[in-house]
């Protein structure tokens, strides 16, 4: 039984934990970079009828205190959507995503 228990609280641990580093519709999270901060917003995202799943793990691992590096690489990272065809360009309109 105390195995049980032990299990139990671990899985819902590991569970909250996952859920703390996501950034779902209503939430955003912000990331200081040289050229400003970066704003991801989960509800910009879901407007765009995105899910989770779009992007992790897919491009995105999701490992816990890791904050993602952004490469402007159009095969990479946030470049994989933002390359100007599916969305605007990371590599042109710098100032979308990063705010002074």
């Amino acid at each position: 039984m105390k195995k049980l228990i032990v299990l139990v609280v671990m899985v819902i641990s590991i569970a909250l934990v996952g859920s703390a580093m996501a950034v779902p519709k209503g939430k955003s999270s912000s990331y200081d970079t040289k050229m400003g901060a970066v704003v991801f917003s989960g509800d910009t995202h879901a407007a765009a009828a995105l899910k989770c799943n779009s992007c992790h793990p897919g491009i995105f691992p999701m490992k816990p205190g890791v904050i993602f590096p952004a490469p402007h690489k159009n095969d990479a990272s946030c470049g994989a959507c933002h390359n100007g065809d599916k969305a605007f360009s990371a590599k042109k309109d710098c100032k979308m995503c990063h705010k002074k």
